[in-house]
């Protein structure tokens, strides 16, 4: 009787062993499943959110300011560029330089969040932030001393990453002396 007790002992004892292991076993693959659906899902929203932000980077109205800001906006230092597109001088005009700065702004602060990639903003824009801080450069630093000391900083770390990625990818780094679209204008090139 002792044998058939410390039998059915040892069996108890290797069926819960045996149910606790296919437990943790299915307890993994299921962990597994759910990190590959957190993961798909935080890359959509990283998407949803650039495209967000992608939509007003590319109306007509953001992309005329940005055109003309980049192109027919002329200024010589801080004082000038204060002079002609200060809020005091010209608001309109300063609107356009608050809306596209805050638009850098807020990418490069997702960005250094880690909430978008930055290969993401590269692919679709990465131009227009290196060519925006090279021509705006010298009025943020200015603006850095005078008025706030981490002014538009997060723009200022998108364009280092945008121009990371692209010695990274062996690309041109745009030019802001260099408007293609408007020297072919200007040249009556067909």
């Amino acid at each position: 009787m002792n044998v058939e007790l410390v039998d059915l002992q040892t069996i108890g004892v290797l069926a819960t062993a045996a149910s606790v292991s296919v437990a943790a076993i299915y307890y993994i693959f299921t962990l597994r499943i759910n990190q590959r659906v957190l993961k798909t899902t935080l890359e959509t929203r990283q998407v949803q959110l650039f495209m967000d932000i992608y939509k007003t980077y590319s109306s007509k109205e953001f992309q005329k300011d940005r055109e003309q800001m980049q192109i027919f906006w002329n200024f010589e230092g801080v004082r000038d560029f204060v002079d002609k597109y200060g809020a005091g001088a010209n608001l309109d005009e300063h609107a356009k330089w608050d809306t596209q700065v805050a638009q850098f702004v807020g990418i490069g602060t997702l960005v250094r969040m880690g909430l978008i990639k930055p290969e993401l903003v590269f692919d679709l824009i990465y131009d227009s932030v290196i060519i925006f801080y090279e021509k705006f450069q010298p009025v943020i630093m200015e603006l850095r001393k005078y008025y706030i000391s981490n002014y538009a900083q997060d723009a200022e770390y998108l364009y280092n990453e945008m121009k990371r990625i692209a010695k990274e990818r062996g690309l041109p780094i745009p030019d802001k002396d260099r408007n293609l679209i408007y020297k072919l204008e200007s040249e009556n090139i067909p």
